[in-house]
């Protein structure tokens, strides 16, 4: 299993919700 895929899902989903708060 690569972390690193479980990393770059992470920071997508964070980027998501922080451009989500954005109007």
């Amino acid at each position: 299993h690569w972390f690193f895929l479980d990393t770059v899902a992470v920071v997508v989903a964070f980027v998501a919700s922080v451009v989500a708060a954005f109007p």
